[in-house]
């Protein structure tokens, strides 16, 4: 784990040991009472308004020289904060942002801090809507702990703590993951290892993920909810990775995306179609045969869809909205779904991020997912 300091566009990184998040209070710099008499110091606790408990949020903090202080590459904006956050800091005008995610209010303090002496702050964060209150829950379906760039080495506790300060009521973290050993026991220990009761954390797949001879995409599906082994005694993540073909893995023939839905209903899961009318040009190929194109028409566009509408539906939702700069794939996908709707198919609508945790980004900014506790369980 790493904390970083960007300042007037170079950064400086200060690298802290794992353990510092076990105690769950994050200390960028000396605690306080040990700062030079130079330094200023800052205690900082965060609560929910409503039960008076200390909760875990986002905190932008600019200090009197300019400074943005993070804790993590993976998230740029500021640093995950348990609850609870001491430091020592430059004297001056400090500038604290504290948020929760969309559901509550953000909070922002303006701060004298004066050299040698410690400055408390207790911030209220309050909830904008009633849907926590009237029973539902919300929460990221898709997002990546290692997406196949892997610039960032993300562990476990941070995903848990990324989740906690956005609000979500559970995330669900897709391949590929950061351990050695996968295997579905081995993820569900890691997983309920940092789960809290107010947030649970689980792995599932973005599976389906096919293309037809490495190149044309067939659809992207994530899925929730599947037992840790197969009717028939075999490992779910192998057996789904086998049945896919990967992008540029054009030697391989794909089951279709139906058998992969059936599997995974098999052991109790759900499957959805996710950012179904996603398109771009960019670059493309350079991978295992394929030539390098500098500017190419490429989709995730889901082209088994309507077939496995009709047959159907052999999934069960469809993601009509994704990241907020996707504008023109959450247009597309509301509109088929107006059109799935229009020919008499009651599908669900769902959202997701497919936020990625192993590039510089904000990740599971927006609560996604949302459904009434009564039918969460």
């Amino acid at each position: 784990m790493t904390a970083e300091i960007i300042k007037s566009g170079t950064t400086q990184r200060v690298f802290l040991w794992q353990s510092l998040l076990a105690l769950n209070t994050l200390y960028l710099y000396p605690a306080i009472g040990e700062a030079p008499d130079s330094s200023a110091g800052l205690s900082l606790k965060v609560y929910d308004a409503s039960t008076g408990q200390i909760i875990p949020c986002s905190v932008a903090l600019r200090t009197s020289t300019g400074e943005l202080l993070t804790q993590n590459p993976g998230y740029t904006d500021g640093f995950r904060c348990p609850g609870e956050f001491q430091a020592a800091l430059p004297p001056g005008t400090t500038m604290v942002v504290v948020t929760r995610g969309f559901d509550y209010q953000a909070e922002t303090r303006k701060l004298d801090l004066a050299a040698g002496k410690t400055s408390e702050c207790e911030v209220r964060l309050a909830r904008v809507s009633p849907l926590s209150r009237e029973g539902w829950v919300c929460g990221d379906n898709h997002v990546h702990m290692k997406h196949g760039e892997a610039k960032i080495l993300q562990d476990f506790p941070f995903l848990g703590l990324s989740a906690r300060a956005e609000a979500l009521d559970y995330m669900s973290v897709a391949q590929a993951w950061n351990m050695d050993a996968v295997t579905p026991e081995s993820l569900t220990r890691a997983c309920a290892a940092v789960s809290t009761p107010d947030c649970m954390l689980h792995w599932n797949m973005e599976q389906p993920k096919n293309y037809w001879r490495g190149d044309a995409c067939v659809g992207h599906c994530w899925n929730l909810g599947m037992g840790n082994v197969t009717a028939d005694g075999k490992d779910p993540i192998g057996e789904l990775f086998a049945m896919n073909a990967a992008i540029y893995e054009k030697e391989k023939e794909p089951t279709p995306n139906f058998e992969s839905h059936a599997l995974i209903h098999s052991i109790g899961g759900i499957a959805a179609y996710t950012h179904p009318c996603r398109l771009w040009r960019g670059a493309w190929g350079g991978h295992n045969g394929f030539p390098f194109e500098t500017d190419r028409f490429e989709s995730n566009m889901a082209q088994e869809l309507p077939f496995d509408t009709v047959v159907g539906p052999t999934y069960d939702s469809i993601d009509i909205m994704m990241q907020t700069k996707e504008r023109l794939v959450n247009q597309l996908g509301e509109q088929l779904w107006f059109m799935l709707l229009n020919q008499g198919y009651r599908m669900p609508a769902t959202a997701s991020t497919d936020a990625t945790f192993d590039n510089r980004a904000a990740p599971c900014r927006a609560p996604c997912g949302s459904i009434p506790r009564s039918k969460a369980s």
